[in-house]
């Protein structure tokens, strides 16, 4: 048992020569402590690198599409509203007009949107309207927009008359059928 070395005669022999030196009673600490500061100032800059690549976003952000009505012909002046729906509070949106072949773009600048954003289009003309919205998950998305005729919303005055007339009008009917 007297050849073998217990683990702090072990660690003493690492820690202060190297083993491969005769003699030399240098400490073996420098190379550790640079070892350890090589790993460290590695994993940081790994580390920026994937944090700086997985929220921010680096370049301006540009929407373009094409609106369509509802028989998918390219509609010339429809109103688009494109909006960033994100961690940005407020929401960034902006206005636009399609223009020949139903095309319009936006450009949002790099500070209003982020990777994962949800941008979503509006576009409506000549009382159609429609939406359609996408994940933000590079500098450039195409979202096209389709028409759909609009249905009238019945909401106030009218239609509650709409209600009483329609009702009064089927109990009418119902009473006439029975006798």
């Amino acid at each position: 048992m007297a050849g073998k070395a217990g683990p702090r005669q072990l660690m003493r022999s690492f820690m202060y020569r190297h083993t491969h030196r005769r003699g030399s009673r240098k400490p073996a600490m420098v190379v550790v402590l640079v070892a350890l500061l090589v790993l460290a100032l590695a994993m940081m800059l790994r580390s920026t690198v994937v944090f700086r690549a997985g929220t921010a976003a680096a370049d301006n952000l540009i929407v373009f599409g094409t609106v369509y009505d509802s028989n998918g012909i390219a509609v010339e002046g429809a109103d688009v509203n494109v909006t960033v729906i994100g961690s940005i509070v407020p929401s960034p949106y902006q206005l636009t007009a399609s223009i020949v072949g139903g095309f319009y773009t936006v450009t949002f600048v790099s500070t209003d949107w982020q990777i994962g954003d949800t941008v979503k289009v509006v576009a409506s003309f000549g009382g159609e309207s429609g939406e359609n919205q996408t994940t933000a998950a590079s500098e450039n998305l195409e979202i096209d927009a389709h028409l759909v005729a609009a249905i009238p919303e019945l909401d106030g005055p009218a239609s509650v008359m709409l209600t009483v007339g329609g009702t009064a009008a089927l109990v009418l009917l119902v009473a006439r059928r029975r006798r």
